[in-house]
């Protein structure tokens, strides 16, 4: 496994196979497809594993990418969808954060940002 993660910042962090349980889980979570979300999170998370293991340092994108790639070839497609849904809002999000100047380690939402900055 690798021992390092690179983010979006560019940072390091440590790598911690918790998380990329946790973001399945929650995309079983909301679409139902399974009725044991923790344990299938638990094996697709050791597929994930084995498909970053000969990356010496994977960023989180390839790292979810390969997510969405165990969640397809195990064909939970609506957990997948669900899952590639959430990234693209994410994604947005994070965009919109940028143009307006705000960097933050929290999930706010835009409008919550601007709340807070008034």
């Amino acid at each position: 496994m690798p021992a390092l993660i690179k983010k979006r910042s560019g940072e390091y962090a440590l790598y911690d196979r918790k998380k990329i349980i946790t973001a399945i889980k929650k995309a079983f979570e909301d679409t139902k497809e399974s009725e044991d979300p923790a344990s299938i999170a638990e094996l697709l998370a050791e597929k994930v594993e084995k498909r970053i293991s000969n990356l010496s340092v994977p960023e989180v994108e390839e790292i979810q990418d390969i997510v969405e790639e165990v969640l397809m070839d195990s064909k939970y497609t609506e957990t997948a969808k669900a899952y590639i849904i959430y990234r693209q809002k994410r994604k947005r999000i994070r965009e919109e954060k940028k143009i307006i100047g705000v960097e933050d380690d929290l999930k706010l939402s835009v409008n919550a940002i601007k709340v807070l900055e008034a």
